[in-house]
């Protein structure tokens, strides 16, 4: 960027995503991203094809998947163990193009559905996303994992689910409503399944 944001880009930014929701929620293009980002930055700042090169390496970026540690030897113990296993996540990417990712880190197998923000129209914390969860575990016990505090742990206390929380650093006065854990590798051990 040249130069630094103007006073009040955050304020700018948040009114403009809020306006433009429905057509950056689509995906299909940057362009409605990169324009929102451009007017909340002004004169002086990046111009909007500037910033949508950014935003697409960024997505490029992205793509290069990897496993956090532990998490394939949790994912197994867990789908072993008979739990109902279902992606759920805020991307910009198709379904299909998670499932093919999620095949490349040969964890596929262990997920029976995938719910993303791109296909649904909605995003976590919203109400309707976790819905979507809901729908997605055929009526079975929900216990959602994430970590985000907001947008994953409070938007499924909302939504009337359970909740783990992945926090780097575990907050000992939040254990009495949630499930804390500081590394995906050590859910089982949490849930009772020998891994």
């Amino acid at each position: 960027m040249h130069g630094k944001l103007p006073a009040g880009f955050g304020a700018k930014l948040g009114r403009g995503m809020a306006q433009a929701k429905d057509a950056y929620r689509d995906r299909r293009s940057d362009t409605p991203l990169a324009r929102v980002i451009a007017e909340a930055a002004g004169r002086g700042c990046m111009t909007e094809a500037q910033i949508a090169t950014c935003l697409a390496r960024a997505w490029r970026m992205q793509q290069s998947e990897c496993l956090l540690p532990g998490a394939a030897q949790a994912l197994r113990a867990l789908h072993a163990a008979g739990y109902r296993l279902v992606l759920a996540s805020n991307t910009r990417r198709s379904e299909s193009a998670r499932r093919q990712a999620l095949d490349r880190l040969e964890v596929e197998s262990f997920f029976s559905g995938i719910v993303v923000s791109s296909a649904i129209g909605c995003a976590k914390p919203e109400p309707a996303f976790f819905k979507a969860v809901r729908e997605a575990t055929r009526g079975a016990p929900t216990l959602f994992v994430g970590d985000s505090f907001r947008r994953d742990v409070l938007g499924a206390a909302r939504a009337g689910l359970a909740a783990i929380w992945v926090a780097p650093t575990p907050q000992p006065r939040l254990r009495h409503s949630f499930g804390i854990t500081d590394a995906v590798g050590r859910l089982p051990a949490l849930l009772g399944v020998e891994s």
